[in-house]
């Protein structure tokens, strides 16, 4: 009897193909895939760091709101007849009404209002559980002030391809810093807000909001004001050495005692005839606010192309930015940056099946002779 008898080929062949798909689901494999790209750490176009027009610099301030250190940094702003941009913690939003009454403030006096990501890593959350994360703490912030912000700051190293494609398409816009004066130095021993046991969590009172800081840190000996002021003119000195004016987004924590080291810094940058801008002003005019918690669309932002200028005495890539006229967009760049490692994975993938559908048939055409 011959061992490749026609009906045996094809019975043997349904068998290693049925097989192969029971043992490799394709959906599985795609969301296998997917899985890797949200936890890849830099698989994604890094969010703007710096104003498109030189001689502009963004103060930012992440992490708050501290009842104690954040009306005392808008004293200090309103006094220089200054705007800056805040990116708060929804944390406590809607929970204490002294919280809400200093965001309608930041409001009021000109200021830029976002937000900073709350919660557990992004990218551990599949798409739909990201975006309502996103609409969530928008929200928070709308039936505070009425507004729903667009500009998000995100914790180090928690934006990748994933994250970064969701809160576009959620019209977010995602931005960063490219110089930290780490004024969060010069916070006291961290107060711990909230508590949590395996089923409760324990929220303390007012009075500890107005003095905590989510920052477990000791200043280093001698972390002074004037230390913040020198963080913004090597920055500055950089750029003179590299021949250029230079542009700048600042971070700092209002959630420590910086209010007089900001007044200090304000004074400083404005003598060097550089101009205090909020955030949206500084990426060339981006709409600060929407309509809605998500998007009426799903618009992806085109961020800048970036015009780097290098210089081993300005210590710093990323420092200028420019339009072009052939700005790309984010996805556009993720799905050029992920297209390699794509193809190469599918290639391999398809070797391997062509191997072990070859081996099962073969096997079975041997038992069934």
């Amino acid at each position: 009897m011959t061992i490749f008898n026609p009906f045996r080929v094809v019975v043997a062949l349904v068998v290693a193909v049925a097989a192969y798909f029971a043992i490799n689901d394709p959906s599985i494999e795609r969301a296998r895939s997917k899985d890797r790209a949200r936890r890849a750490v830099v698989a994604y176009m890094p969010p703007p760091t710096s104003c498109i027009k030189d001689g502009q610099i963004a103060m930012t301030f992440d992490n708050g709101i501290s009842t104690a250190n954040t009306p005392a940094i808008l004293d200090v702003l309103k006094s220089a007849n200054a705007t800056a941009t805040f990116h708060v913690s929804t944390e406590w939003v809607g929970v204490y009404t002294v919280v809400d009454a200093i965001l309608r403030r930041m409001i009021d006096e000109g200021h830029t209002v976002g937000f900073s990501w709350y919660g557990s890593d992004p990218r551990n959350m599949t798409d739909l559980q990201l975006a309502s994360s996103l609409q969530a703490q928008a929200t928070k912030i709308y039936n505070a002030i009425s507004r729903y912000p667009r500009l998000i700051r995100l914790p180090y190293d928690m934006a990748n391809i994933q994250v970064l494609s969701v809160a576009a398409a959620q019209d977010f816009k995602v931005t960063s810093y490219n110089l930290d004066p780490a004024d969060y130095h010069l916070c006291p021993s961290a107060t711990t807000l909230t508590t949590t046991s395996s089923s409760t969590t324990t929220k303390k009172t007012a009075s500890a909001l107005a003095s905590a800081t989510t920052l477990a840190t000791t200043a280093p000996t001698k972390y002074t004001d004037e230390t913040v002021v020198k963080a913004y003119t090597a920055k500055i000195d950089g750029f003179k050495a590299a021949g250029v004016k230079g542009a700048v987004i600042a971070v700092h924590n209002d959630l420590c005692p910086i209010a007089s080291a900001i007044g200090r810094v304000i004074s400083t940058v404005r003598a060097e005839g550089y101009q205090l801008v909020t955030l949206d002003k500084c990426l060339g005019g981006e709409t600060p606010y929407k309509s809605v918690a998500g998007a009426a669309t799903s618009v992806i932002p085109t961020y800048p192309a970036a015009a780097t200028a290098k210089s081993s005495a300005a210590g710093a890539s990323s420092d200028t930015t420019g339009a072009t006229a052939g700005g790309i967009t984010a996805a556009e760049e993720l799905k050029k940056k992920s297209s390699a490692t794509t193809s190469t994975h599918v290639t391999s993938t398809t070797a391997w099946s062509v191997l072990l559908v070859a081996m099962v048939t073969v096997s079975l055409i041997t038992v069934l002779s």
